[in-house]
């Protein structure tokens, strides 16, 4: 299990290599005011809570278990709206970025998630705008990943798709960033950079739209 996790960790970079080769195959380069349009997205709060099944669960029995909370801040920087149509966030122990591609060991959660266009007015980016958006999911976990939580440093991955209303395909960077894990618990890690105790917020799986209640 731990060589699968590793090797799963390191052919991350040739599938994210794969997925920018296909779009730009597929979608040539569009320029707007000289400038080609991108959307950027940058990891600003994780909330991970890691528990043990039970073994008189079925088909979960004794497994490890982690429910995540990631809240993106994601930028429009383009003079047109944009839809989200695929997010990828990947957290690894370690992890190295080198040109298009990304190399990392010890993958600890994947989220991949393809928005489809019922969906898309909840993923919707302004022009020239920001907004916060939360995704959650629950993972397994083994030793290896545990261990690599309570190391207190990580790297986390983002990676976004979008299109424009004139259909037209744009993406992120590979944002790779290196995050210091606060320890809350023996089964609570939490990286914040954005809100203080007092502040509350709700989103819901099909609305990941933040909304406060200071």
């Amino acid at each position: 299990m731990f060589l699968q996790k590793r090797i799963i960790g390191l052919i991350v970079a040739v599938l994210v290599i794969l997925l920018i080769g296909a779009f730009n195959s597929a979608y040539p380069t569009v320029r707007v005011n000289q400038e080609e349009m991108v959307i950027d997205g940058d990891v600003i709060f994780a909330y991970l809570k890691t528990y043990n099944v039970s073994d008189a669960v079925g088909g979960l029995g004794s497994k490890t278990l982690v429910s995540y909370v990631l809240v993106l801040n994601i930028t429009n920087p383009n003079s047109e709206t944009i839809h989200l149509t695929n997010v990828l966030v990947t957290l690894f122990e370690s992890a190295v970025k080198e040109g298009a591609s990304v190399s990392g060991t010890t993958e600890i959660i994947r989220y991949e998630r393809s928005i489809g266009d019922n969906e898309r007015p909840s993923y919707t980016g302004s022009p020239n705008s920001s907004k916060l958006m939360a995704f959650t999911a629950t993972g397994e976990l083994d030793n290896l990943d545990i261990q690599a939580l309570n190391g207190g440093e990580v790297f986390l991955l983002v990676y976004l798709n979008g299109r424009t209303q004139a259909d037209v395909h744009i993406s992120s960077e590979l944002n790779l960033k290196k995050l210091s894990l606060d320890i809350v618990s023996e089964t609570e890690y939490q990286y914040n950079t954005a809100f203080l105790k007092a502040h509350m917020f709700s989103f819901r799986n099909d609305d990941p739209n933040i909304k406060y209640a200071w």
